[in-house]
């Protein structure tokens, strides 16, 4: 148990964060081990690519800056890493003869099936007793907190829930996300994202920003004029 101070009745874990942090792991962890190949950045990053642009999602790979350091890529959100987990042909990177990628491909697959089951509106404890997760994959040392909670507590949360008329999905912080991210957006879209020569934190200057757009709204005020011209003849 990580918090032996609350009882597990009163824990709620995000399905969106299970999803998001989770689905890191998973990815870096095929990445990382298709790096090991000599022709990474010949021939199979190149494919990585390939399949991304069909699937309509932009992802670049990036040098190391350092000598012992590690590729970097592209930071995904949410829909396009639910994309990928539910459609990129990984089976292909690892070659004919390779059952590894069918297995990463399966395991992609399953946990993207699972991930749409807790996302439900409503759910049978049958269900919840059939949501399974595949072992042996990768090393004990890749697993994290997310998927400790996703694998051991989230059919016991599941089934709490249900017998209160309740499911996961209620508790998602998917909309609070989702307003952060406009938030982000909007301020930096007609700002300078290099903060200016504001000492005050972003955060106060993206609250103040959108309170001052509620003020406009709820006054109804104009926040564009047309100027115009007098001509006086004389």
């Amino acid at each position: 148990m990580l918090f032996q101070a609350l009882d597990q009745n009163n824990w709620i874990p995000d399905e969106l964060h299970l999803m998001l942090r989770i689905s890191d792991v998973l990815f870096q962890c095929l990445f990382y081990e298709l790096m090991k190949h000599k022709d990474f950045a010949n021939n199979v990053q190149p494919m990585i690519i390939t399949e991304m642009k069909r699937l309509h999602i932009h992802f670049e790979f990036y040098l190391p800056t350092t000598k012992n350091g590690k590729w970097e890529w592209t930071s995904l959100m949410g829909p396009d890493k639910k994309k990928i987990l539910k459609e990129f042909q990984v089976a292909h990177l690892f070659g004919r003869q390779s059952t590894r990628g069918q297995e990463i491909e399966q395991l992609w697959r399953e946990f993207y099936r699972l991930y749409k089951i807790i996302r439900q509106k409503s759910i049978t404890d049958l269900e919840i007793d059939h949501a399974n997760q595949q072992q042996g994959m990768y090393l004990r040392t890749d697993v994290s907190p997310y998927m400790h909670v996703f694998a051991q507590h989230v059919s016991q949360f599941m089934r709490y829930l249900n017998q209160k008329g309740m499911v996961l999905r209620y508790f998602s912080t998917s909309s609070i996300e989702k307003k952060n991210h406009q938030q982000v957006r909007l301020f930096f879209g007609g700002t300078r994202m290099g903060g200016g020569k504001s000492k005050k934190p972003v955060v106060h200057d993206i609250l103040y920003y959108e309170n001052r757009q509620l003020y406009y709204q709820m006054q109804d005020t104009p926040i564009r004029y047309t100027r115009k011209s007098i001509e006086i003849k004389t």
